[in-house]
Order: structure tokens, then sequence, then C-alpha cells
């Protein structure tokens, strides 16, 4: 067996947590968008991670990640659950990521006209998602190599350009463009003695206002998702909670960094959340005389992007076939290929997500689509990280002398401390998550909260179906 290093592990991790289209997002909120990456560091990052880190280090020797977690504190079916959960929004992730990276195609090619053509970026997505599935199937040894490719030159690369293109544009005196804001644009701006300042705390009216911190805590979500890996570890119960640890600072790292590197660069009304990164690159190029730059970078972020979708298509499907084998799913789920990949629930997943590209001809605006598919997906992915933090507590109390070769500091106190702090954190962001954001028109807010809800509904009562099914079916064998 091939192992994997602690490195190698935490960049796939950090891979599955980052992407670049959170940068434009972030970037969007100009210097509000602080808070809501401490929001999220505190309250949601920082549980996740201590979380992840103990529940991982205590089932090391286990496959299947939060289902098994889960399953070992309450009961299968919450564990299924748990693990349906992070697998569903991973189908509603994927044209997230896909169209991002479409719209940096479009940019490479030097056709920006594309990013508004909903035919092109879902083309785009569905034959870069079948080529990463491919790569997938071809075993987790040429999934990690890419992954970790990807998210060094692709990712990382991206981020630390960024930031420097922001330090040389401050060097040489440019307008900083979160100090140069209307009085008019109140949701990021203040006036204070009657002058115009950057708002350092969001503007908050309505739960409507603050709907952005629903899909702003997305950004960091993940942590858990590639511990169904955990066996290609040589030492899984000190190296897991090193690699959790280390992808969460440098995500949030780079997350900051890059976000404030934006709205350095790009002035307020030019930053959307689908292009706010290509068109910092665009400003930065005419200003210096650099034609070529957004053309080069735009190809790092496809890279990078390809990297992310890849490292998301082996882990929660694992979990998935995990779940099938101890007869919680159809017996049908089961099969795998000549290299022990989940074969039949990949390609399953691979329709479903040709199916969500879709998006892309519903919402004539795909910076709308965008922002729509972020809130579906922290819907289901929120429900999970409830299940989750719920573990944590109960473990300690249904198996207090399970081994933990990581503690959360504290003890049970600390566990409810923590856990339970990210339990509210994360109620809450599901509540704010149905709620139609005053910062973007997203046409119709019925059927927007309509979608929303629905949608989580749907896949919840998907997963009880297929979980009678499975037990029916294990049932039927003794």
């Amino acid at each position: 067996m091939t192992y994997f290093s602690t490195r190698q592990f935490a960049f796939l991790t950090a891979a599955a947590i980052f992407n670049l289209f959170g940068l434009s997002m972030l970037a969007q909120q100009e210097l509000t968008a602080i808070s809501y990456i401490v929001y999220s560091l505190l309250f949601f990052l920082i549980p996740a991670a201590l979380v992840s880190a103990e529940l991982s280090s205590a089932f090391a020797k286990s496959e299947g990640g939060v289902y098994t977690w889960v399953r070992q504190a309450l009961s299968p079916f919450w564990g299924t659950l748990a693990i349906f959960m992070q697998w569903a929004q991973s189908l509603a992730l994927y044209p997230i990521l896909l169209g991002f990276g479409g719209v940096a195609a479009a940019y490479v090619i030097g056709a920006d006209w594309l990013i508004n053509k909903g035919l092109f970026l879902g083309l785009f997505s569905i034959v870069v998602y079948w080529l990463a599935t491919w790569i997938n199937l071809r075993g987790h040894e040429t999934m990690v190599k890419v992954t970790n490719y990807s998210f060094a030159l692709g990712m990382l690369g991206s981020v630390i350009i960024l930031v420097l293109l922001a330090v040389v544009w401050i060097l040489a005196k440019k307008p900083i463009g979160f100090l140069h804001l209307n009085a008019s644009e109140t949701a990021v701006a203040e006036i204070v003695n009657n002058q115009v300042r950057p708002r350092f705390f969001p503007e908050i009216n309505s739960l409507n206002s603050i709907a952005f911190l629903a899909a702003i805590t997305l950004l960091f979500a993940g942590v858990e998702s590639q511990t169904v890996h955990a066996l290609k570890l040589k030492n899984p119960e000190k190296q897991l909670p090193a690699a959790i640890f280390l992808a969460s600072g440098i995500t949030f790292l780079m997350f900051l960094l890059g976000g404030l590197a934006i709205a350095v660069i790009v002035p307020y009304g030019q930053i959307t959340t689908d292009a706010g990164l290509f068109r910092a690159y665009q400003i930065f190029a005419e200003t210096f005389h650099l034609p070529w730059l957004p053309n080069i970078l735009s190809a790092l972020i496809i890279f990078g992007m390809f990297g992310a979708v890849t490292s998301w298509i082996g882990g929660p499907s694992r979990g998935m076939l995990i779940a099938t084998k101890e007869g919680q799913l159809p017996t049908s789920f089961t099969k795998v290929n000549k290299n022990g990949i989940q074969l039949r629930i990949i390609l399953i997943q691979g329709i479903l997500v040709t199916l969500l590209c879709s998006i892309y001809l519903i919402f004539p605006n795909p910076n709308v689509g965008f922002f729509f598919m972020s809130t579906f997906t922290v819907g289901l992915y929120l429900i999970m990280y409830l299940l989750m933090y719920a573990a944590a507590i109960f473990l300690r109390y249904r198996q207090p002398n399970l081994l933990r070769p990581y503690k959360i500091p504290g003890g049970k106190v600390g566990t409810w401390l923590i856990a339970g702090g990210g339990f509210i954190a994360a109620a809450f962001a599901l509540i704010v998550s149905f709620f139609p954001p005053t910062t973007l028109t997203v046409g119709n807010d019925t059927l927007y909260v309509s979608l929303a809800i629905g949608g989580s509904l749907f896949f919840i009562c998907l997963c009880l179906i297929l979980n009678l099914w499975g037990r029916r079916e294990a049932r039927s064998k003794h």
C-alpha cells in the first residue's frame, strides 16, 4: 500500500475546503469580510477542526469518516443521514466550482463575454467533471497526486500571486478600492464625521441582510471530508489531526489575504460573485500594461479548480460505500472497480451533477446561479455538521473510555463549549441560509426560499427512502 504524508493529506484536505470562487464573494463584502471571516473562524472552522481532529483520531483505523462517527454516537440511520448530506451537498458544490472554472476558461481564451452564456458554462462544467471522475476511477494514488499539484500550483500559487499584485498596487500608490466607496453603498460603507468610510462590521437590519453569512460559512466547510481516506496514512492517529490543523490554517490565511487583495485592486461596483477575481487581474494588467497576465493566471485557476473537484469526488462517495456495506443503503451501490473505487456511486453522482449543471440555463445571470447553489449547498452541509457536533458530545458520555489520541481541551466542559458552540453557530447559519440576501438580486423571493428549503427536504426524504430500502435488503439476506 502506498501511504500519504501529512503534508499530502493536508493539501488534499485544504483543496477540499478552499475554493477560489469564495475570494470574490468575500471581496464583495469589502472590509466587513474581516468580520465574516473572524466569525467563521471562531464559530465554525475552529470547532469543526477540533471536533474532526478528535473523532478522526479516535476512529483512525476505521473507514467511513463522518458516517462512522455519527453511527457510533447516535445510530446507523443518523450516520447514514450525515454522510448522505455530505454527499448531497457535494452534488450542489460541483456546479459552483465547475462554473467558476468555466469563467476562468473564458478569460484564458480572451472571450469574457462567454461568462454570461449559460450554455458555455454548462457544457464546460460537464466535460471537466467527467474528466475528474475518470481520474478518481484510476485509484486513490492518482487522485492525490493530481490534487496536490493542482492545489500547490493552481490554488496556493494563484493566491500568493494575487497578494503580491495587491502589494505592488499599494506601493505604486494606486487607488485602493475599499477606501473609495459611495455613501449610498450602505452595506459596506458608513458616514463618520461627514466622511464616507468602509464598514468593519456588517449592517444588520434583518436576517436577509446577513444571508451572506451562510454562504461564507460554506467557504470554511470540508475539513472532515477526506477522513474517509484515513487508512492511507501510516500513523493516522497523529497524522490526521496534524493534517486537519495545517489545512485549516492554510485555508484561513488564503481566504483572508486573497479576499482583501481583490478589495484593494477592484472598485466596489465592479466586484461580482462570479468574476471579481478575474476583474482584479484585468485591472492590474491594464494599469501596468501586462495584457498576457489575466490569461496565465486564469489558466492557473482552472488547474486549481480541477483539483478541488477531483478531491471531492472520492471523499463523501467513499463514506457512502461504507454505509452501503453495512446495510444502510441499497446493495446495488456496493459495486467497485478493479482499483477498489466505488464505481456505481460515482457514476450515479456524475449523472446527477450533469443534471444540476442545468442551473446555468435556469438562471440567466450566473452570478445569481452561483449564489443560489452556494446557499443550497450550505443548507445540506450544515445538517451534517449539526450531527457531527452532536456526535462529539454524545460520545463523551456513551463511550467515555474510547481511546482519543487527540482530545478537545477541557474534557466534557471543553467539548460542550466547542461542539455545543459549533452546533449553535451551524444552526443559526442554517436558518439565515433560507433568507434571500439583500446584497444580491435573486428575482422571485418566494421561488428562492421554496427551492432552498425544498431542496434540503428532498434530499432528507431521499435518504430515508434509500435507508429503508437498504435495511430491507439486509434483512432479507438473514
